[in-house]
């Protein structure tokens, strides 16, 4: 480990917190983002890493102690995110999973008003832009299984008990920055 990321390291242990030692797995810690007008957590973490999910938001917790709520950010704050996404979840060899999508939205913040009511009752959603014919749309999925035919399972279920009307089986890919397009929130 170098130098710079030992002292980053140490800094964060000394903020008392039990989970860092998970995510103290690489050289490069965390990188540093500097809030800027119109930037939500939600429009950074997809701009990062292509992706919101509450492994990615406990992530920006640990990383960031300090801040109570995540939704009440300023213009210029500065921000840790991982610095390699996968330290973001639980399990380092996570790579790609299934899921179930069950809504698609045009605006962000509609996408992320549903995440958090899906994610207060433990259904485990991910927000994921998809570009179609030009324009973003952001996938609202739920739950994280092995296998096509486990988040089968789970889409008849919650066509059945009509808790959506839509409900299909998708391949997450494994979490990675963005490197080749830039997402624009409106």
């Amino acid at each position: 480990m170098n130098e710079e990321a030992s002292l980053k390291t140490e800094e964060l242990e000394s903020k008392s917190n039990p989970d860092i030692g998970a995510l103290a797995l690489y050289d490069e810690l965390f990188r540093v983002v500097t809030f800027q007008e119109g930037d939500t957590m939600s429009s950074i973490l997809i701009r990062e890493f292509g992706r919101v999910d509450e492994h990615l938001l406990r992530a920006v917790k640990i990383l960031n102690p300090e801040i109570e709520d995540l939704d009440q950010i300023g213009v210029g704050q500065k921000i840790r995110l991982p610095g390699n996404p996968k330290e973001a979840y639980e399990n380092p060899g996570h790579s790609s999973y299934f899921s179930v999508h069950v809504a698609s939205f045009k605006r962000i913040d509609k996408a992320v008003q549903h995440f958090n009511s899906l994610n207060q009752t433990g259904d485990k959603p991910t927000i994921i832009p998809a570009y179609v014919k030009g324009k973003t749309w952001y996938r609202l999925t739920v739950g994280e299984y092995r296998n096509f035919d486990e988040a089968s399972i789970k889409a008849k279920r919650l066509v059945g008990n009509s808790q959506f009307v839509y409900a299909k089986p998708i391949k997450i890919p494994e979490l990675k920055p963005l490197e080749t397009e830039e997402v624009t929130i409106n």
